[in-house]
């Protein structure tokens, strides 16, 4: 299977790389997991060296080295950067599989989640006001961390995800994840303040939780006698339909009988 090979850095020193990685998901995807583990108290090398970034105000910098090769090319790197004098935090020489995307017996799972379990390395730790400032600031404006990607890049992504439609078959599995779910009631009632916070549309149609736009409106003269001869003629024209039995087009919404 073609993966890419990745470097990370310190933003400090962008050439001088810290690790290199494979990966057969989008790299951004990836990125986003090193944070992820870093955050969440994993213990490997290059975890806890994010870790030592994110606390200084910073994250670490992605770069591709190259995309659509095999496995074996991550180990390639890795002996060249630490032929190269780098100081690398990978702790094997590398072209093993990626374990992400890897499917798991049952028994090692239970195995690996026993493990896991009465981990207390994160709880109830709070970082400072001034750690959150600094890490904020670093993310602002960037969804992407510091995840660069060359024009080559980002044109390659763009030309692969040009006219990409959703299978039938994906489009079922969303719609079966999504169903039966019940979302909690804190997520109902910002939901529920959202939508009547917003303003009637023009067309006159009520939202969910909003009164008819003509609900304490006050009509002109003229305008309420327009409507009462409308009224009337609709009212002869419902009698002469129930008489011949005919079908009637109901009431636009909001208009009194």
């Amino acid at each position: 299977m073609a993966v890419t090979i990745y470097a990370l850095s310190s933003p400090l020193d962008p050439e001088a790389v810290r690790y290199v990685g494979l990966t057969s998901l989008r790299v951004s995807k990836r990125y986003n997991l090193h944070l992820s583990s870093a955050r969440h108290g994993a213990q490997q090398p290059v975890s806890l060296w994010i870790a030592k970034l994110i606390r200084n105000g910073c994250l670490p910098v992605i770069r591709i080295l190259e995309e659509g090769v095999v496995s074996d090319r991550e180990a390639h790197w890795i002996s060249f950067y630490r032929d190269g004098g780098y100081r690398l935090l990978n702790l094997s020489s590398g072209g093993e599989k990626s374990p992400i995307g890897v499917k798991r017996s049952v028994v090692t799972r239970k195995r690996m989640s026993d493990a896991q379990r009465g981990n207390q390395h994160r709880l109830g730790k709070k970082n400072s006001t001034s750690q959150n400032a600094a890490i904020s600031a670093a993310m602002m404006g960037n969804r992407n961390g510091a995840f660069l990607r060359t024009e080559v890049h980002r044109e390659s992504t763009r030309q692969a995800m040009l006219g990409h439609s959703v299978s039938a078959e994906t489009r079922i599995k969303i719609a079966d994840s999504l169903t039966g779910r019940v979302l909690p009631i804190e997520v109902r009632e910002r939901i529920s303040k959202t939508l009547k916070q917003r303003p009637v549309e023009k067309s006159g149609r009520k939202l969910r939780g909003e009164e008819h736009w003509s609900r304490h409106k006050s009509f002109s003269a003229e305008a309420r006698r327009k409507m009462s001869n409308s009224a009337k003629r609709r009212h002869e024209r419902e009698r002469e339909a129930m008489l011949s039995g005919e079908a009637v087009a109901p009431l636009p919404e909001g208009y009194a009988s």
